[in-house]
């Protein structure tokens, strides 16, 4: 957190390619500009601001630029497990440049209370170069929280 709002800093992401008995892995590890935001402590309405992040990976050559938008769409009303609950909607658009290229649309839902993720729905598709050749990585998905109630 900065000053209240909830940045993204970097990460890393691993992947497995199995081609029939050959398994190769890749590691990227991504860094982000100052000022990603991931929710804001303080937003209207309409308000956007730039996501910028870059990275390489340990099995491709070459580096990554993630850059484009992630707007506050407002607040929204959401039924969690039957109880209503304030949302704060986001929606990231970014475009992908140089190793790997290609697109990423996040919509995003947390608590406006606590600022538990309610609900991510993302849409990626990037292309690259892998070990084998051109690959093109499909990711479409929803998670939802079904309760606020803590289960074990």
């Amino acid at each position: 957190m900065h000053k209240g709002d909830v940045v993204e800093t970097g990460g890393q992401v691993w992947q497995l390619w199995a081609v029939g008995p050959i398994d190769v892995t890749d590691l990227s590890t991504l860094r982000c500009s100052p000022g990603t935001l991931v929710v804001a402590a303080i937003a209207t309405a309409g308000e956007d601001w730039t996501s910028r992040c870059t990275g390489t990976s340990s099995a491709m050559k070459g580096a990554m630029t993630s850059i484009g938008p992630y707007r506050f769409e407002g607040d929204v009303t959401m039924v969690i497990g039957g109880r209503q609950v304030r949302a704060a909607r986001y929606l990231q658009v970014r475009t992908d440049a140089g190793a790997q290229r290609g697109t990423e649309r996040n919509e995003l839902w947390f608590s406006v209370n606590s600022g538990l993720p309610l609900r991510v729905q993302q849409d990626i598709t990037l292309r690259t170069a892998s070990p084998f050749g051109a690959s093109t990585y499909s990711q479409v998905g929803v998670f939802a929280l079904a309760s606020l109630v803590p289960h074990r």
